[in-house]
């Protein structure tokens, strides 16, 4: 499986990298200094190209026992759905939320293009 990490090369995002390689994660490092803009997007399509989970630094750090779940993916021509879910307890700041410490978690579905 191939993760791209957004933020890459900050304080949280390096360490994420770092430690999605030391468990074996094909990881591809998203930052303005690794040629891919999130907020522009410059060079994102080939840097999402083939992935299977695209992750936001903050939210490691918002939620450090975060994990995903893949429930479903399906595959037509050019196009993969998939359904997924993402949770973790709230122990850090995300956004403008204070932690809670609650779980907290949401399903959706995804098409990607391949």
């Amino acid at each position: 499986m191939r993760v791209v990490v957004a933020g890459a090369t900050g304080r949280i995002g390096s360490r994420t990298v770092a430690r999605s390689r030391n468990h074996g994660v094909e990881v591809t490092p998203v930052s303005r200094g690794e040629g891919a803009d999130v907020i522009t997007g410059r060079g994102l399509t080939e840097a999402l190209r083939g992935t299977a989970v695209k992750m936001d630094s903050r939210l490691i750090a918002a939620f450090d026992d975060l994990a995903t779940t893949v429930f479903d993916q399906i595959t037509e021509e050019d196009k993969v759905a998939t359904r997924w879910r993402l949770g973790g307890h709230h122990t850090g700041r995300f956004l403008d939320c204070p932690p809670t410490g609650r779980y907290a978690s949401f399903t959706t579905t995804t098409v990607d293009r391949l």
